[in-house]
């Protein structure tokens, strides 16, 4: 501040309020806040209005004023005055351009202002979707657009934004607002906004005007412009020290033209009855709201409603109707328009104009006579066509003095300059006149000019005329093609003269209202193969409408429904789906297109496809296999519908099963072991992953080898599908074993077993030794304890070295001290227990009682946990013999077995031996033995007296250092004495087919005996030798060679009751008592040698004794009857085979 070039200084309500004046000032001399009031020129003022009776501000209330400049001439209005508050015309300046607008508020008084262009344009046509300005570039993200609008009661006035940024083909409708009247043509302030992206984009507006049943319907509309959020500024400064103002430059508002509506119209004709002013403003809105009353009125009158209604005297208006009329308007309510004065205004209340002067030739006082004559009437039109209108004149009335002799018909279109003339016409000749070559819809304005005898007429703009818009031909269907395509028609129509343009057609076809302003429509977004049926309308009229059915073109079908793939075995996959939803025409075909995409052995983000494996597949069903797939792989598949074009394809992924087993290829081998004291873990040398056609189960069997081992049988353990890096493990092992480990794999559907690397034996590293248990003190006196044990089991490692601590307590006078020594002892086995490890130690204290704990270690490791024993040096007896047992031979010896004691307490000097039987002492017997003489087992033969046989023997052994253990006790039954037969068996006969033996000698033998009698030769035929028990033939010690068989079984109570001579031969038959089989005592052979074996068993408590016989014989020759004429010959052989069998025998 101050703006650098001139300007016009306005100051209004300035000097306490009650003047308004302006300055013109040039660069530098408005003043500054050091200058307290203007420089030179600029201080004076050029035009000014003194307000005497109020001030012309007033806070209460809006005072509305207009500017307005017109070359170098600067008009000041209150709204509503007729008369300028301030006229001043610059001689210095012919012209110039309105820079800026400066707004200034003083006195620290809030100033709230509002400033804008302002003219109105009107119509009294309905209007449809008219582009109203121009195309308006923003990068704002709110688009404003505030303007005043009049219009009649029953009007509504619809506004709609249409943005455009470029990613849609046509600009698109963002927002939309419809005004309804607040009152007959009552001036009301509207507005409209619409959220933007804030992105470069373009804006217009559309407007549409409707109505109903109006008989005089009005648009106007005044001050259109881009507004924003808050368009009042606040102004405030103290004096003229400017210094602390708030100052807003405000630029002219970005008016928006409103070139689609009819006409402008600088008249306040549309204004209604109470306003005034070019903007029509009402006395509410002048002077504020609550402003009611009329106590200044010249005129109340009562209307139908029976209210006081008050009215202004004629050339008077306002609210108190204090104001005279309007610029160029006089007479009651101001309705009457001042004529062609030559110095206007006319007079408010007469309409006289000053000094009668009128423009144009115009004459009579209100300058309203026209110097040539006027119709009063416009003609009349009587037919309305397409391209053609014919008028009359049917009412002749003119205005003026003249007498017209012709007349002309005159017509234009609204927006043509220029009158279209016809022929003179004579003015008595009023017949109908056809107006030709008319646009079709078209508003054509229609008068009729008188021409006077002087050829003299008048053209002005008061010339009454007629507005006439001309009809068209609704299009027919013969005249309409329609072409149509998979997702779009064109509808296309064949013109005629007079055809109604597109432009008045509306198609309205699913949902959607399509226009056109070319003799075609095209329809987008349709669906293919449908069938659809459009309607075609008119925007003017409701009785014409068309239905037009059509069905588009077969298109690209959509994705196939529910695809689906599943697998069948390894090696197929079956791909089923269902039609597509939306088939858009006949499916003829499926495209079937398959690919490997991964292996499913390989990571999922490894994606290694078999890109050989692609294929495609023309199927015309809805189910396909594919073969030869690989297994255990991810395939993807796609499946393409076809009409007569390809259609949208839908893709799955499935997964191959796996082998049923696997191949060579993809099973591993060993790669490493390592090996830990209770654990194994194998690494494997795996296949690369597109080797693998599945999961794989690995059977990892392990058998620990070792004696000390659990369980003989292997174990198992099965795994499936362990990553590349994790080994197989196996735990809870034996420390210090060897295992064998053998790995198979296979699948669910069975095991394959490889032969080469995948079986080894692997040894568990040594751990601390197990506890050290069944510590046994085998030996103690009164200075030494000597002790036992086995090594801790089972082994973990090599055993070192053994540590034994042991303590005792050592009284003292006052308390008691434990004394503890130890030492690391070497291992030694014992003597008489292998495998034991023997620990004494000397030089102890007598009758002392001492813990001993001792510890094992293994090479490489530490020391077990101790095991504690408790021991007193103090001579004690030692502990009977162990495992004591007795036998007989055949020979009456019996054979004692024992083991030596476990604890001996101090060196074992002998054995003691005693024998009972129920009829006394058999037996006492002592051993003596030296320490040398030491074994773990012990074996001594012993003669019993004969009187113990057949008894039940009660042995005891005892062993004895310098006292006696107690004796180890056994039961033992002694063998019967051997049966013998006094006198010995003899034969006492001999026949050809038997043989007899004495057996008298039996009465002698034991109740318990047994006898069996067999033959024997070699040359007769006996049963098999198989169904005898060995034994017997081992008993009776009878020839292999020779054919033997049994003739008799007999016990005592057979052989003391019957005959003491038993016949061999006499062809019995019985069963064995004892074998359970049957024995044939068959006829012997004549001439025949023979053994008979003779074999008795005595037997007490299982024990047997026995005594075998044997009797050779040789049956006589067979007797011929007497008188046989054979005879001689039977001799004669006889002699003849007796050679033959003794060579035979020999």
């Amino acid at each position: 501040w101050p703006p650098y070039g001139n300007c016009y200084w306005i100051i209004i309500g300035g000097w306490g309020g009650y003047m308004t004046g302006i300055r013109k000032c040039e660069t530098g001399k408005i003043p500054t806040a050091e200058d307290k009031y203007p420089k030179g020129p600029c201080g004076t003022l050029r035009s000014q209005k003194n307000h005497t009776n109020e001030r012309v501000l007033d806070t209460s209330k809006w005072s509305h004023f207009t500017i307005r400049r017109t070359d170098n001439n600067i008009l000041f209005y209150k709204v509503g005055d007729q008369n300028p508050m301030l006229n001043y015309t610059d001689e210095e300046t012919s012209s110039f351009e309105t820079k800026k607008i400066v707004v200034v508020s003083r006195k620290k008084i809030p100033g709230y202002w509002r400033v804008h262009d302002y003219d109105y344009s009107t119509t009294n046509k309905v209007f449809s979707e008219k582009i109203v300005g121009e195309e308006i570039s923003t990068r704002e993200k709110t688009f404003c657009a505030s303007f005043f609008v009049a219009m009649c009661s029953k009007c509504r006035l619809t506004l709609e934004v249409l943005y455009f940024d470029g990613t849609v083909a046509d600009y698109l409708p963002i927002n939309q607002i419809t005004i309804s009247s607040k009152g007959d043509r009552l001036w009301q302030e509207e507005r409209i906004t619409a959220p933007l992206l804030g992105i470069s984009a373009k804006v217009r507006l559309r407007a549409s005007g409707a109505c109903d049943e109006c008989k005089n319907p009005f648009w106007s509309v005044d001050y259109f412009e881009l507004c924003s959020e808050n368009e009042i500024r606040v102004l405030t400064a103290d004096s003229l020290d400017l210094t602390e103002v708030s100052c807003e430059v405000i630029k002219t508002s970005l008016q928006v033209s409103y070139t689609g509506l009819d006409n402008e119209s600088p008249r306040e004709s549309t204004c209604s009855n109470g306003r005034f002013g070019k903007a029509c403003f009402s006395c509410s809105e002048i002077f504020g709201p609550n402003k009611f009353n009329c106590d200044k009125s010249t005129i109340c009158e009562i209307e139908e409603s029976s209210q006081n209604v008050c009215r202004c005297a004629k050339g008077y208006t306002g609210y108190a109707c204090e104001d005279p009329c309007p610029h160029n308007t006089y007479g009651f309510k101001c309705q009457e328009t001042c004529g062609y004065c030559s110095y206007p205004p006319c007079n408010i209340v007469t309409g006289y104009c000053s000094l009668s002067a009128c423009l144009h030739g115009f004459g009579d006082p209100q300058c309203k006579l026209p110097p040539s004559p006027i119709l009063q009437y416009p003609p009349v039109v009587l037919i309305i066509n397409h391209t053609s209108i014919v008028v009359q004149l049917l009412n002749v009335s003119y205005d003026g003095n003249a007498v017209p002799i012709f007349y002309k018909i005159q017509y234009k279109t609204i927006s043509q300059t220029e009158w279209n003339n016809s022929e003179n016409i004579d003015f008595r000749d009023q017949l109908p006149f056809q107006i030709k070559h008319l646009e079709v819809l078209t508003s054509y304005l229609i008068r009729a000019v008188l021409i006077t005898a002087d050829n003299s007429s008048f053209e002005g703009v008061i010339v009454p005329y007629v507005n006439v818009t001309t009809t068209c031909e609704y299009i027919q269907m013969d005249r309409i093609s329609i072409q149509t395509f998979n997702e779009s028609a064109l509808i296309t129509f064949v013109s005629g003269e007079g055809s109604c343009p597109a432009s008045l057609y509306r198609l309205g076809i699913d949902n959607q209202i399509i226009t056109s302003n070319m003799l075609e429509f095209e329809i987008l977004r349709l669906k293919p193969y449908r069938n659809y049926t459009a309607r075609l309308f008119s925007i003017i009229s409701d009785e014409f409408q068309l239905m037009l059915g059509f069905q588009t073109q077969e298109g690209a079908p959509e994705r196939v429904d529910k695809l689906n793939a599943s697998p069948i075995d390894e090696s197929t996959l079956e791909i089923s789906w269902n039609l597509p939803l939306v088939p858009n025409g006949r499916i003829r075909h499926y495209e079937v297109s398959y690919e490997h995409i991964n292996y499913l052995g390989c990571y999922p983000d490894a994606k290694i496809p078999n890109n050989s494996s692609r294929r495609t597949l023309r199927e015309s069903s809805n189910v396909t296999r594919l073969l030869n797939v690989i297994p255990y792989s991810q395939y993807r598949i796609t499946v393409v519908p076809y009409t007569i074009m390809s259609g949208e394809s839908a893709t799955i992924d499935v997964d191959t099963l796996p082998s049923a087993m696997p191949n060579e290829a993809e099973v591993p081998s060993i790669k490493t072991i390592e090996s830990q004291n209770t654990s194994i873990r194998i690494y494997m040398n795996r296949p690369h992953c597109t080797m693998i056609r599945g999961l794989l189960d690995y059977y990892v069997t392990f058998h620990c080898l070792n004696s000390w081992c659990p369980t003989q049988s292997p174990s198992t353990l099965n795994l499936t599908s362990i990553s590349s890096n994790e080994p197989i493990a196996l735990t809870d092992l034996l420390s210090y074993s060897n295992y064998t480990v053998s790995i198979d794999v296979g699948r669910k559907n069975g095991r394959m077993s490889k032969t080469t690397g995948m079986v080894a034996v692997v040894r568990t590293e040594p751990s601390v030794p197990n506890p050290i248990k069944d510590i046994v003190i085998f030996s103690k006196d009164e200075s030494s304890i000597s002790f036992r044990f086995l090594p801790p089991y089972p082994p973990t490692g090599i055993l070192a070295e053994i540590f034994v601590s042991y303590c005792h307590e050592k009284p003292s006078r006052w308390s008691t001290t434990t004394v503890c020594e130890s030492s690391y002892i070497p291992l030694q086995e014992c003597t008489l227990w292998p495998s034991y490890l023997c620990i004494t130690l000397k030089n102890l204290i007598v009758r002392t009682a001492y813990e001993l704990e001792v510890r094992a270690k293994n090479i490489g490791t530490l020391f077990n946990q101790p095991t504690r024993i408790f021991a007193t040096t103090v001579q004690e007896a030692p502990e009977a013999p162990q495992n004591v047992s007795a036998a007989w031979d055949d020979y009456y010896n019996l054979t004692l077995s024992w083991s030596h004691p476990s604890i001996t307490n101090g060196p074992l000097t002998g054995f003691f031996i005693k024998i009972y039987a129920h009829n006394g002492i058999c037996l006492e017997q002592s051993i003596a033995i030296t320490e040398r003489e030491y074994q773990l087992s012990y074996q001594y033969v012993v003669l019993v007296n004969d009187s113990c046989y057949a008894s039940k023997l009660d042995i005891y052994v005892h062993s004895f250092n310098i006292m006696f253990s107690p004796g180890l006790h056994l039961t033992q039954s002694s063998p019967p004495k051997t049966p013998n037969i006094r006198p010995e068996p003899a034969i006492s006969a001999i026949a050809n087919d038997t043989v007899s033996v004495d057996i008298q000698g039996v009465s002698n033998l034991e109740d318990t005996v047994q006898m069996f009698i067999f033959v024997s030769s070699d040359s007769d035929e006996g049963p098999n030798q198989q169904i005898y028990p060995s034994e017997l033939w081992r008993k009776a010690k009878i020839p292999r060679d020779l054919t033997t068989w049994m003739v008799a079984d007999l016990n005592i109570t057979t052989l003391k009751t019957s005959t003491k001579i038993f016949v061999i031969g006499d062809d019995r038959k019985s069963t064995s008592l004892h074998l359970q089989i049957e024995i044939h005592n068959k006829p012997l052979l004549a001439s025949t040698n023979y053994v008979f074996t003779i074999l008795i068993i005595s037997a007490f408590d299982g024990l047997k004794r026995h005594n075998v016989y044997t009797l050779n014989a040789t049956t006589i020759g067979s007797k011929m009857e007497e008188g046989s004429a054979n005879y001689g010959l039977f001799a004669l052989l006889l002699l003849l085979l007796v050679p033959v069998i003794w060579i035979g025998i020999w």
